[in-house]
């Protein structure tokens, strides 16, 4: 997605600390509000101007929109482009669960390939709905019955023209 955007944004992706392919400290604080900090000192850092327009998806929307919402000033739109842990009232799924409990989680994790990570997903990871979606206030909801859990990377020439039209 990034690949069709950055000729005309600034794009960045990033791993947060203890995700992905990065490492966290041990004494690393995860906490909502940590993440917003950190996350709100990346963008100081970088110099990315403000307000922007902010692109979140998967686990990482959590800690984007708890950075939005510590800074709304900084924000001039958001997307959610996958991603429904945003609220109290949400439940994680059963793999979700199993990738949460320690040790396991993260051999799981440092085990798994992407096409079999997709399969699972496809098969277990819940849709967010549209009444789901709608009772945050949403402006506009738009879903991809098609594909699966990584909609920025299935379709990331339809999503890329989506957030361009978004954004304008």
């Amino acid at each position: 997605m990034i690949e069709q955007l950055k000729d005309q944004h600034r794009c960045f992706a990033l791993d947060h600390p203890g995700f992905g392919r990065s490492l966290a400290p041990a004494d690393f604080n995860c906490s909502l509000e940590n993440m917003a900090r950190f996350l709100d000192q990346f963008i100081e850092e970088v110099a990315i101007p403000t307000p922007l327009d902010l692109v979140v998806a998967d686990c990482g929307a959590t800690y984007g929109l708890s950075w939005a919402v510590t800074y709304p000033q900084k924000v001039r739109r958001i997307a959610i482009v996958g991603g429904s842990n945003f609220s109290s009232r949400y439940r994680w799924h059963g793999a979700a669960r199993l990738l949460r409990i320690p040790l396991f989680g993260e051999v799981a994790m440092a085990t798994v390939t992407f096409p079999s990570q997709e399969k699972m997903m496809r098969r277990i990871a819940p849709l967010v709905s549209p009444e789901y979606a709608d009772q945050f206030g949403s402006a506009h909801v738009e879903h991809f019955p098609q594909n699966g859990h990584w909609l920025a990377v299935e379709s990331s020439e339809i999503v890329a023209q989506r957030l361009t039209t978004f954004f304008a």
